[in-house]
């Protein structure tokens, strides 16, 4: 290393976007951030992790209850005879809607 190394810095330019990597090990977008900074920002992406996590257990959750009631409905229909109105009961459009929401 020559005796400009703590100055170095290696710069990839992606349209408007910077990933700045110095010396020190610290990795920074768009600007030259201080540890407290860096600290901060990596919390938020955890808690934004975390929010996403219950968002999708929450849709999950709906989901499965959808499922039981479709089965409910459909073994309460099979006993009674009366299974040709069993797609009023069912939306599968809005079921699958909120299946496909999860694959995003």
């Amino acid at each position: 290393m020559d005796s400009n190394s703590d100055n170095l810095a290696q710069t990839n330019m992606t349209r408007n976007t910077s990933l700045t990597s110095l010396e020190s090990g610290f990795v920074s977008l768009n600007e030259l951030k201080t540890k407290e900074q860096m600290a901060v920002e990596i919390d938020s992406i955890s808690n934004k992790i975390e929010e996403k996590k219950k968002e999708v257990l929450d849709q999950l959750s709906f989901i499965n209850q959808q499922q039981q009631r479709v089965s409910y409905l459909t073994i309460q229909n099979l006993l009674v005879g009366n299974i040709s109105n069993f797609s009023l009961y069912t939306n599968y459009d809005s079921i699958l809607l909120l299946f496909c929401q999860l694959l995003v």
